[in-house]
């Protein structure tokens, strides 16, 4: 019932302290015989070492991942709260200006204190939803296929059409053609910010700033731009080397 490593240490205990008075011939069958021994307790003791080591290992991970489940259900529920609470306390204002935008200019004072408490309101709901989600992202190919996702359910489950082109040495631009996507001008300059239309625009950003973070490129960015043709090009940019790794299957 002796592990591996003590039946090594004994053999060695006992070959070594032998007093065999054996010619060498016969001496040398039982040398190999021996030796043959010690050297399958030998890998025995590697592969048990193996073994225990793997198993810290697994344990070690699956510790870890049970500490990023019960973080991110977490990180989850805090996000589906301040989702929720972004939608309850705003949801009154756009019709509320709407009215005053339809009455007299008597309205205007109260137009622009509204809109100023509605601007802070959702821009600090929304930043405190975007919290949630910091360092919870990663960064695979699903991150990339997600983010064409949002952008195609955000352009009425349109198929997406893009364009690569190299913007240097370093940088790669997807420009994504969203002709369903009509904007005014304002919309379209802050469509990645806290004063978007949808909040799903700033799941956008923020997956493209984990795409950044990722490989310490700071210029990765997205930004919206009015297409002459119609509707709206969005313009991602990431580096060379996150495209080829996380490009498209097609």
């Amino acid at each position: 019932d002796a592990t591996a490593e003590t039946k090594l240490q004994q053999i060695d205990n006992i070959w070594n302290n032998k007093t065999l008075t054996l010619s060498a011939d016969r001496l040398a069958p039982l040398n190999a015989l021996v030796g043959e021994i010690k050297q399958a307790l030998h890998n025995s003791v590697v592969s048990e070492n193996e073994l225990q080591t793997n198993l810290e290992l697994a344990e070690d991970e699956l510790h870890r991942v049970d500490y990023e489940n019960a973080k991110l259900h977490i990180s989850n529920n805090v996000l589906d709260n301040c989702l929720s609470t972004l939608k309850h306390e705003t949801m009154y204002y756009p019709s509320r200006i709407k009215t005053l935008i339809d009455g007299t200019d008597t309205n205007l004072p109260a137009i622009a204190e509204l809109v100023t408490y509605y601007k802070e309101l959702y821009s600090l709901l929304s930043a405190q939803a975007m919290r949630q989600i910091d360092d919870n992202v990663r960064v695979d190919k699903d991150m990339i296929d997600y983010l064409f996702e949002i952008l195609k359910k955000l352009g009425g489950g349109t198929p997406l059409s893009y364009q690569v082109a190299d913007l240097d040495e370093r940088y790669t631009t997807l420009n994504v053609q969203m002709p369903q996507l009509k904007l005014t001008h304002e919309q379209t300059e802050a469509l990645f910010t806290p004063t978007t239309i949808d909040l799903n625009y700033m799941l956008c950003r923020q997956i493209v700033r984990e795409l950044g973070e990722a490989t310490n490129a700071r210029a990765c960015g997205i930004m919206a731009v009015e297409n002459p043709e119609g509707g709206t090009t969005i313009k991602i940019t990431i580096t060379k080397s996150i495209w080829n790794h996380l490009k498209l299957s097609s």
